[in-house]
């Protein structure tokens, strides 16, 4: 009986061990359940944090895209007007510059018409410096070459006569 006793104390101290390394493993259990409870609290938290800073650069990077696109905008119409005001611009110079051609060619016309069965030049004999013959413009015209030494021979070119309009 003694033996009974022996065995049924040691069963019952190992019961008792069994329940404490149990119990000890149910605290590490729970330990290891709570810390993981708190690294997904963590996590989520820091998702929460990160998903909200991503939602600010979002909104900040789409409010920086719409002045972007307002500025680009506001450039093409700049450009578009120059571009107008540089045809306007364009227009008026050529205009000017066709009013100012024919306003030279009027004067210069005029002028040249003038010239018309107008003295060109003299003939002069070399020994007495008398004048020998005049030489006059054979037909209305522009004088676009005329020489100017003073000695000639028989058959030299004097002037050259651009005749206009006929």
């Amino acid at each position: 009986m003694t033996f009974l006793i022996i065995l049924t104390s040691v069963l019952f101290l190992l019961c008792i061990v069994l329940a404490l390394f149990m119990l000890k493993a149910m605290r590490s259990e729970a330990q290891i359940r709570n810390q993981a409870t708190v690294r997904e609290s963590e996590l989520k938290n820091q998702a929460v944090v990160r998903e909200a800073e991503l939602q600010s650069e979002a909104a900040a990077l789409h409010t920086r895209n719409d002045a972007l696109s307002r500025e680009i905008e506001a450039m093409e119409k700049r450009i578009e007007e120059s571009r107008e005001q540089m045809k306007t611009i364009v227009q008026q110079q050529e205009e000017r510059f066709k009013n100012i051609a024919t306003e030279i060619l009027n004067n210069s016309t005029k002028q040249f018409n003038e010239t018309s069965n107008q003295r060109l030049g003299d003939i002069l004999n070399p020994l007495t410096g008398e004048v020998q013959e005049r030489l006059l413009a054979p037909a209305e015209g522009i004088v676009f070459t005329l020489r100017e030494y003073p000695i000639v021979s028989e058959g030299s070119l004097i002037a050259r006569l651009l005749r206009l309009g006929r």
